[in-house]
Order: C-alpha cells, then sequence, then structure tokens
C-alpha cells in the first residue's frame, strides 16, 4: 500500500468562510460515513479510459486527476471544519486538500467472493484509516482509496464528512471526478452552495433533533465510470456517540438494537418489484421497494 497523500485542487481557488446551515449542523450528522464499491475488470468504461500502454488504462491515476480537477469545483470539500461561536460549524476553504490512497492487492477480484459482504474482515484493508483524520473539526473531509486487484478490477473506497454531503451529493461529485477525468471541460451539473437558504433566523447554537427515525444500513445506486454501483453501508450508532461530545439521538440509544447488513441484488430489486405489479400495486421506485421490503 502506498502512502497516504493529500490531494489539493488543480488551480488556485478562493479562501474564505462558509458556515453550514441548520441542517447540516445537526450534531446528528457529526460523524465520518464510510462507502466501499466494486468494479470488474474490462468495463466498457475501462476500455474507453485508455488502451493498456500507460497511466490512462489505471484507474488510480485516473480518478486521482479527477479528484484534483472536481475539488476546483467542490473546493468546500478540500478545506476544514471549525467550530465558530456556541459550536456552530464553519467550513475554512483553505485548499488544503482530501486524503488518496493507492494501493494494491496480492489477488483477484473473484476471490473475494462472499467475502466482501459486511460484515468482512477484508473491509477494513480497503478503506485504510489514516491516523488522526477521521475528526470532524481540523480533519480532511473526505478520504479516497483506489485498490486495483490482479485481475485488472478495482475497489473504491471512499469515507466522508456527513455535515458537507450526503449520499446524493456524494455521487453528484463522483460523477463529476469521472467526468472530469475522462476529458470533460467542465461538470454537467455544476455545484451550488446556498446554505443560508437552510438556516433559521437566529442560527447562534446547535442544531439538534429530540425524536429521530435513521436507518442502520442504507443502500444507494448511482452512476460511476459509466456503471452501476451498489453500497451497503452500516453505521455504529453506539460507537459515534460515545466518540461525540454533542447530543445524540438520545430516543434510539435507550433502545436494545441490533445491527444488520442487507445484500440485494439489481435483479432482488428488480423481483420484488414484479411482485408489486403483479399485486396491482402499478409501478414503484427502487428506493419504495426497498424501504417496503425492510418495513416488512
Amino acid at each position: 500500500m502506498c502512502k497516504p497523500e493529500l490531494v489539493t485542487p488543480k488551480t488556485p481557488t478562493p479562501r474564505e468562510k462558509k458556515p453550514l446551515s441548520d441542517i447540516d449542523d445537526q450534531a446528528s450528522l457529526r460523524y465520518q460515513m464510510p462507502g466501499l464499491w466494486f468494479y470488474q475488470p474490462k468495463t466498457a468504461a475501462a476500455s474507453k479510459l485508455g488502451n493498456g500502454n500507460n497511466d490512462d488504462d489505471d484507474p488510480a491515476s485516473l480518478i486521482k486527476d479527477g479528484l484534483a480537477k472536481a475539488l476546483v469545483y467542490f473546493y468546500p470539500l478540500a478545506g476544514r471544519l471549525f467550530e465558530g461561536p456556541n459550536k456552530k460549524l464553519i467550513v475554512e476553504c483553505n485548499g488544503e486538500g482530501v486524503l488518496f490512497v493507492r494501493a494494491e492487492a496480492n489477488l483477484p477480484l473473484r476471490k473475494l467472493d462472499r467475502f466482501v459482504q459486511s460484515p468482512s474482515p477484508y473491509l477494513r484493508k480497503l478503506l485504510h484509516h489514516v491516523p488522526g483524520s477521521d475528526g470532524i473539526t481540523g480533519a480532511p473531509l473526505l478520504l479516497i482509496q483506489v485498490t486495483r486487484f490482479t485481475c485488472g478490477g478495482f475497489a473504491l473506497g471512499v469515507r466522508f464528512n456527513h455535515t458537507m454531503v450526503d449520499g446524493y451529493g456524494l455521487a453528484l461529485f463522483l460523477n463529476t471526478v469521472c467526468e472530469l477525468a475522462t476529458g470533460a471541460p467542465e461538470p454537467s451539473v455544476l455545484p451550488v452552495w446556498e446554505r443560508q437558504l437552510l438556516s433559521a433566523a437566529d442560527s447562534s447554537s446547535p442544531t439538534t433533533i429530540e425524536h429521530a427515525v435513521a436507518p442502520t444500513s442504507t443502500n444507494m445506486r448511482f452512476k460511476l465510470l459509466d456503471m452501476e454501483w451498489w453500497a451497503s453501508v452500516v453505521v455504529d450508532f453506539e460507537k459515534m456517540a460515545a466518540r461525540s461530545r454533542f447530543f445524540f439521538f438520545p430516543a434510539i440509544l435507550k433502545l436494545i438494537l441490533a445491527q444488520r447488513s442487507f445484500t440485494l441484488t439489481p435483479q432482488d430489486i428488480q423481483a420484488l418489484k414484479d411482485q408489486v405489479m403483479e399485486e396491482g400495486f402499478g409501478k414503484c421506485s427502487t428506493f419504495e421497494v426497498i424501504s417496503a421490503c425492510l418495513w416488512k
């Protein structure tokens, strides 16, 4: 495994301070969210990226280059959070950069098989813990690890600060990385920072929620490198609460919770949708069918 490095924006970016909104500033969002995705070798996207004779065929080099370009547009992600008056979070856009790790595995991707499903002893190796990087303030807001397997496939590990971005926002960012890495002059969707629209008139203190429901597992599907990817992310609320100085889901922490991970393939989800159609309920989204299945 190579030494972790900081990737900074490709060109100079504004130096400024941006306060987070009341929604983003919730104490319950002050944690790092991990995600892990796998890509088979010799895909249509990979063949578009290069001919195998240079760095254009190396996913780590491509993603690192696209990352530096994407940070020009998403420059707050290259900054650092700090606490203002009354512990309100503010991001200092200083261009310090995000963490990037390049790694090599001495086995083909197919050897992992079912062991890539959570819980798995391999997951920690595919998303390296960089000492001192998992804090909320004064730490990198994003960590990306690209692990290449002997077959040419690779794993993309991501850990992001949830106060700065959610799952959908991360998908937009990763799509931008892909677009710029493959030659696009600019993102197809430009980011907009207007978080002040989500703040109350008086936002001088941290936002808390007395009653909240949060999932212990989230499945997401987005488009990256012209491929569909799936993630299963399990959040350990007890560990997060133990590390946090902030108010955190008291209603949830009083319950006895069981942590479970569910793996649903595209075929599983299509079968669920077909069943819904057969029962006369009409079309439904992936989110709706997964939510209904878990609720049932």
